[in-house]
């Protein structure tokens, strides 16, 4: 098929979202899920599937699933096509979990600037946000994501947190609270489990959260900040105005180099602005600390911990 030709079938793909019956749809995507040439045309026709809601595809969409996993790296680069069919069976509600527990279990690793990398971080991300809406046992489950908190990739690790805290099992805090206190490279996913357990609200959350203010690292303390100020119990509000009353100068830095807010930034500034409305935190010069200092969440030296799960 020419360039031209591929692109016109693309169109014609992604016309189908604006079918007047999605039924209509399913001989089109149908024949776009069995393409064995192009694992983008088949990562369409899964984004279409999975926004009609046509769930006589499933088959369709499982087989092309296995089909990507052989030859992964020649016949599905990026993970693309596998990634999108995976999204595609959770938004259609499909709750048999063998699917999403082979893609949360999958590398694939495929050349990258002389060196090989793994491509199938985000297939491992999105399989693991699936489980909690299969037919899976709360507690092998909770091994599993267990296992998610050391995946060499951050969104996998933050994903994890973010399911465990779906999850509701009580004994998902005691892994996250093992993984705040061990740290990780990447603040974002302290954060994220800071918000899991206050999610999860038990065994003292708020206090367990509340004591990373006190962290001698800024980026910590940063990620206490934006958890607390995000969540929803009065005592994470008064946890954050009795800080304040002794550090008023807030979070720290909240932007990365070029300005632009970090997402930990945007929790914290929004935590600063409840406790400057509710009055307290004033400095000496009658306001807070919001403006941005330079450091990138990004770029934190792991003084959380020494490995980057």
């Amino acid at each position: 098929m020419s360039k031209r030709g591929f692109e016109e079938r693309l169109r014609e793909i992604d016309a189908l979202r604006r079918s007047d019956s999605g039924i209509d749809a399913e001989p089109e995507l149908r024949k776009a899920l069995s393409d064995k040439r192009s694992n983008f045309m088949v990562k369409k026709a899964a984004q279409v599937a999975g926004e009609l809601g046509l769930r006589g595809l499933t088959p369709d969409l499982l087989a092309a699933y296995d089909r990507l996993f052989e030859d992964a790296v020649k016949k599905d680069p990026q993970c693309w096509g596998k990634t999108a069919i995976a999204v595609a069976l959770k938004d259609l509600g499909y709750d048999d979990p063998e699917p999403f527990y082979r893609g949360a279990a999958h590398r694939q690793m495929e050349p990258s600037w002389g060196k090989e990398e793994d491509s199938a971080g985000a297939l491992r991300a999105n399989c693991i946000a699936a489980l909690p809406g299969c037919r899976v046992d709360a507690f092998e489950l909770l091994v599993k994501l267990t296992d998610a908190l050391l995946d060499p990739d951050q969104h996998v690790r933050c994903e994890a947190a973010a399911t465990i805290a779906h999850l509701g099992h009580e004994a998902g805090a005691a892994p996250l609270r093992l993984k705040a206190r061990v740290g990780d490279l990447e603040p974002e996913v302290l954060g994220a489990c800071l918000s899991a357990l206050l999610a999860l609200d038990v065994f003292d959350a708020v206090e367990f959260v509340a004591g990373f203010l006190q962290s001698p690292d800024e980026q910590a303390r940063g990620e206490a900040y934006g958890a607390l100020g995000a969540a929803s119990q009065p005592e994470a509000f008064a946890a954050l105005k009795r800080h304040w009353d002794r550090d008023p100068m807030g979070p720290g830095d909240c932007a990365s180099a070029g300005g632009e807010p970090t997402r930990r930034g945007r929790r914290a500034v929004a935590a600063s602005d409840r406790a400057r409305r509710s009055g307290c935190g004033r400095s000496s010069r009658g306001g807070v600390c919001v403006e941005p200092i330079s450091g990138e969440v990004g770029g934190w030296d792991g003084r959380g911990g020494e490995t980057p799960g």
